[in-house]
């Protein structure tokens, strides 16, 4: 995958849930999804998702960039003596969630 590391700005439906407590029927019905902008650094994408992280150690986005396949990129990944801090405020969007993904130059 051409765009690994990469940071991109992601357009999504996210659910909603409204506030806990009693709520007419009304207001219920009338619930509806929220639009989000999500900006971060392209770890995976595949049919059914996308992951990004918003924040990155740069050793791994050079990682993430040398890899086509998922498979490919965990075998590296496991070689390699990482410390667990490698990317923080990951999110997995559904790609059926996603209105437009907009890859940052």
């Amino acid at each position: 995958m051409k765009d690994l590391g990469e940071k991109v700005e992601v357009e999504w439906i996210d659910a909603y849930e409204n506030s806990a407590g009693w709520h007419s029927i009304e207001d219920a019905i009338n619930l509806k999804p929220k639009t989000v902008l999500s900006l971060g650094y392209l770890l995976w994408e595949d049919k059914d998702k996308i992951n990004i992280a918003s924040d990155i150690d740069p050793k791994i986005i050079d990682i993430l960039k040398k890899h086509k396949s998922l498979d490919q990129l965990l075998e590296t990944l496991k070689k390699l003596e990482l410390d667990g801090s490698d990317c923080g405020r990951v999110q997995t969007i559904p790609k059926g969630w996603i209105k437009k993904k907009i890859l940052m130059c």
